[in-house]
């Protein structure tokens, strides 16, 4: 494949394929750590919304309860 190619072609596509495999390997990387950091806010929302949900039925069973 790379036989009839100059020095220079040969250079340049192996950089670029190193770049390129750096880029991804980078992308990858950032992609995983927003993945957690997503999920973790979500947990927290989550959490968030079910001790306000329970709060308001305690209130309004206290007030039945009266």
């Amino acid at each position: 494949m790379f036989k009839n190619r100059s020095l220079a072609f040969r250079q340049c596509f192996f950089i670029l394929l190193f770049v390129l495999v750096f880029c991804a390997i980078i992308i990858l990387f950032i992609t995983d750590r927003f993945y957690d950091l997503v999920l973790r806010d979500v947990e927290k929302a989550a959490a968030s919304m079910t001790e306000a949900t329970a709060n308001k039925l305690d209130q309004t069973f206290q007030v039945a309860a009266r």
